[in-house]
């Protein structure tokens, strides 16, 4: 399969997980920077597409990426395995650097991505919870925000997060469940745990 401004995006899970319309909106936006287009979601089997299942696979948050002449197929076990399958099409086939936002990575734009043949299954990972502590997060004020870290920039936190593979998060030094950067962990599909 080639992938080119003209391939579309079917979603077969209804109604589309949070997590799931998540990562759909950062792979549209990797989309839209490696290919200068938007990436069109269509709700028909056509040629030249990208689609999204949910199907029981050997592992929680398994996935599995299968590409021929028509379509790419990225099945996830669960809306986690659907999430980790998404970035893993972003970083290994749009060559989107997993910690693109924290750094001075340039997407390389294209007209055409030959994708070949392949069918690849997910390992288990070793570890279940895997994540990281958002510690000293007050040294974020100035980067992207003014005098308190947005809800924007959170999600970008927690995409990196996800996009590395990991899905768990102690999301700072909070502890106020009513804090909506924890409800945003949570929507995004992340664990939480605190310190």
């Amino acid at each position: 399969m080639k992938l080119n401004p003209n391939t579309t995006l079917l979603i077969e899970c209804s109604p589309t997980p949070s997590p799931v319309q998540y990562a759909v909106r950062a792979f549209q936006r990797d989309w839209k920077r490696v290919f200068n287009t938007e990436l069109q979601q269509v709700n028909d089997a056509q040629p030249d597409q990208i689609r999204l299942a949910i199907s029981p696979l050997d592992h929680e948050e398994g996935f599995h990426i299968i590409s021929d002449e028509d379509s790419l197929r990225i099945t996830g076990h669960d809306d986690m395995g659907v999430v980790f399958g998404i970035y893993y099409v972003c970083e290994n086939m749009l060559g989107i650097d997993p910690f693109e936002f924290w750094t001075d990575y340039q997407v390389q734009s294209a007209n055409e991505i030959d994708v070949p043949a392949t069918d690849y299954q997910s390992p288990e990972p070793t570890v279940r919870f895997r994540g990281w502590f958002v510690n000293d997060e007050d040294c974020l004020m100035g980067w992207h925000d003014d005098m308190e870290i947005s809800l924007e920039t959170w999600e970008k936190i927690y995409e990196s997060l996800l996009r590395a593979g990991y899905n768990t998060v102690i999301p700072g030094t909070t502890v106020d469940p009513d804090d909506p950067t924890m409800q945003l962990a949570t929507d995004m599909g992340l664990w939480l745990t605190q310190h």
